[in-house]
């Protein structure tokens, strides 16, 4: 950490922390002690909390894009349901209805729930320093702190799950007509690849049942996935930027 030693109160000030340097100016006389920005750093990491956004909804409605996209503009972590599938040959998986030898990859038990919240817990119990993606704002001793990073949490699964929809600041379900979905998931290479049927027999009965679940719970923004990604981003993000 380097700044100005003898700095008057309207000379801007230079600080290198993590590799960057940051200029900042104190309204207060005198110059700003080591001692003292070492108590503000610290200050920091106890008073910063993490914002949890979770964003759910209909398969291929477009919940990694926006997800992806938001962790690249915003100082963020990202945690996905998608790297939490039990493995294909796991005792949790059931048959999928009307497909011979295959899982139901629809359904909640099919994910290493308790794995994956012990992961999000990991984060929102940890300082944002340590896992954003983006370097800390410059430090401002005459500003109070806020939190300033953001957890996106996003799969097809999340808010029937009641510790992590209680976990989550903002909720987004993103929605689809079957023939979109339908025609959206054409074009996915899946693994397994789905048999012959498993759309009309398990992949909308699932998400209808889950939609119906969704529906009733409170604090949840309904996004129509046919709208392009632009206004989804441009809604989550500004209300993300209030937030914070």
């Amino acid at each position: 950490m380097e700044f100005a030693p003898g700095a008057n109160a309207s000379q801007p000030r230079v600080e290198r922390r993590y590799g960057v340097v940051y200029i900042t100016k104190t309204r207060r006389v005198g110059p700003v002690t080591v001692s003292e920005l070492k108590q503000h750093e610290e200050a920091l990491r106890q008073m910063a909390r993490w914002l949890v956004v979770g964003i759910s909804g209909v398969t291929g409605g477009g919940k990694s894009s926006l997800a992806n996209r938001l962790h690249r503009n915003i100082p963020s972590h990202h945690i996905t349901q998608d790297n939490y599938f039990y493995p294909r040959d796991s005792s949790h998986h059931i048959p999928a209805p009307g497909c011979t030898n295959y899982h139901n990859w629809d359904v909640i038990t099919c994910i290493d729930m308790e794995r994956m919240m012990k992961d999000i817990k990991t984060v929102i119990g940890s300082s944002p320093l340590q896992y954003m993606n983006s370097p800390p704002p410059p430090l401002d001793i005459n500003k109070p702190l806020s939190s300033t990073a953001v957890l996106i949490v996003d799969g097809f699964l999340l808010f029937t799950h009641k510790e992590l929809w209680e976990l989550c600041d903002l909720r987004y379900f993103l929605t689809l007509p079957k023939e979109v979905c339908w025609e959206r998931r054409q074009c996915r290479q899946y693994d397994p690849p789905d048999p012959a049927g498993y759309f009309d027999l398990c992949v909308w009965p699932e998400y209808e049942r889950h939609l119906d679940c969704v529906q009733k719970l409170d604090g949840i923004t309904f996004l129509e996935g046919v709208k392009s990604l632009d206004h989804s981003y441009k809604l989550i993000y500004d209300e993300i930027i209030l937030t914070i």
